[in-house]
């Protein structure tokens, strides 16, 4: 069911009070939805959609099974997000801007469209197949982590406690002074040549205290496409197999330790070792 402009717009659904989503169903509010620091929206079950834009100063209470979207417009969350194991925030269109501290204990799914985290953020699960993950505040992931295409930017630093795969045939993007700071163990595998390429602009640092499985079966690479300088930091351990070239033509800083042991490792872009 929805909610939705059919006569044009603005329109504007104002919650100062309790908005509660039951039901297995998909509500697709396509108008402006303000949900006051007084309101709370209760998602029991199904999938609640924003697509009107606005913003949050109050409560959003995810169980889990449930899902909250923006799927258009633009969103601001200042308020508070309770989002339990096993819930899931999507944002497949839309842009969604935080305010402050945030923790969203199930699953953030990125497709289409922008979460810029402007304060704290910890995620349990993080899954992105397109879109962009920005802002200035840190983003620390602490279950399993996918990044299939799309890109992340801006001054903060993205953290992967736990496992990440970096896969699919797109490319990856890192620029605007992003850090990637993998701390886990990160597999990066790749099904054609250059699928699964990891592009870097001015200020961005992939650092890996953690183990880095180089896995791809084709040549690969990391390469400044936006512009330098940026800089691979590797202080955990670089292990590289799988048949192809993987050729990293930023600079490559090796405190820690890097193993080949199938294809071949090309550090292009300079390469300083301290261990």
């Amino acid at each position: 069911t929805r909610i939705s402009a059919d006569f044009g717009g603005p329109g504007t659904f104002a919650n100062a009070g309790t908005y509660t989503k039951s039901g297995a169903a998909l509500t697709d509010i396509g108008i402006n939805f303000n949900n006051a620091s007084s309101g709370v929206v209760n998602l029991d079950s199904g999938t609640l959609n924003l697509g009107g834009g606005g913003a949050s100063t109050g409560l959003f209470n995810l169980a889990a099974g449930s899902t909250l979207g923006f799927n258009s417009g633009a969103y601001t969350l200042d308020g508070s997000v309770a989002a339990a194991g096993g819930s899931r925030v999507l944002v497949n269109g839309g842009s969604v801007t935080t305010v402050g501290s945030k923790t969203i204990g199930g699953l953030l799914e990125m497709s289409i469209g922008a979460f810029t985290a402007n304060g704290p953020t910890t995620v349990a699960t993080y899954l992105q197949s397109g879109g962009t993950l920005g802002g200035t505040g840190d983003v620390l992931i602490t279950g399993l982590a996918t990044w299939s295409a799309g890109g992340m930017s801006g001054t903060g630093t993205t953290t992967t406690s736990g496992a990440l795969a970096i896969n699919g045939t797109a490319v990856h993007d890192l620029h605007a002074g992003r850090t990637l700071n993998t701390v886990g163990t990160t597999t990066w595998t790749n099904t054609s040549a250059d699928s699964s390429r990891i592009r870097t602009g001015p200020g961005a640092t992939l650092a890996n205290t953690g183990l880095w499985q180089d896995q791809n079966a084709f040549n690969n690479r990391i390469s400044p496409d936006f512009g330098s300088p940026s800089t691979f930091a590797n202080a955990g351990s670089y292990a590289k197999s799988g048949a192809g070239s993987t050729d990293i033509s930023i600079a490559f800083n090796n405190t820690g330790s890097v193993l080949v042991s199938g294809g071949a490792l090309l550090l292009t872009g300079g390469f300083t070792n301290f261990s």
